[in-house]
């Protein structure tokens, strides 16, 4: 049995899946702050057209 080659691949694999979620999560943060900065952006049309 080869235990170094079994943790050197745990450990690929878990750096793969945290890479993975990492991605996720910072897509995530990008799409909502892109729909948080068009509802401001929104918002500050209305206000300059009614100001």
């Amino acid at each position: 049995m080869n235990y170094g080659g079994d943790a050197a691949d745990q450990i690929v694999r878990y750096s793969l899946e945290g890479t993975e979620v990492a991605l996720k999560l910072t897509g995530e943060a990008a799409k909502n702050f892109a729909v948080f900065a068009a509802a401001v952006l929104k918002d500050q049309k209305k206000c300059r057209k009614n100001g």
